[in-house]
């Protein structure tokens, strides 16, 4: 007698490897949601520490480094904060650095913070061990006497 159709272990088969291709697309799934999140924040950080540099570069130039060296600032489009570091080894040219750091919306803390508002970086704020404040946004520039 010729029967035709799947015996019970074929389908057990079959639906294994479709239970392990639904897991690792539903990964892939959560890894780009979670990711298109950060690269979002990241974008407004960064707009963010812009604001901040406009808003110093309409300082006069002998007030910004009282005004913002060393200081931590609330951010209005994430929940975070920026911390602003400025050299002025040069009289004429101040390097300046914006760090802003934030907490997703997954409880995650994104980059380092001055938790203590000491504008000093201590060793439970180093989380990496560089000596700095650390975040994946980043903002460096330079503003000039005129």
């Amino acid at each position: 007698m010729n029967k035709t159709g799947f015996t019970l272990a074929e389908l057990m088969i079959v639906v294994a490897i479709m239970a392990i291709s639904i897991i690792g697309l539903l990964k892939l799934y959560i890894f780009t949601t979670v990711e298109a999140q950060m690269s979002g924040n990241k974008t407004l950080a960064i707009t963010e520490a812009q604001g901040k540099l406009e808003e110093m570069r309409m300082q006069d130039f002998d007030t910004i480094v009282g005004t913002y060296d060393k200081k931590t600032s609330t951010m209005s489009l994430l929940d975070g904060v920026m911390f602003v570091d400025i050299s002025d080894a040069n009289p004429e040219l101040l390097e300046i650095t914006i760090v802003p750091s934030w907490t997703d919306r997954y409880g995650r803390q994104i980059g380092e913070r001055d938790s203590n508002n000491n504008g000093v970086v201590d060793p439970s704020e180093d989380l990496n061990g560089d000596g700095q404040f650390s975040s994946p946004v980043v903002l460096k520039s330079m503003i000039t006497r005129r």
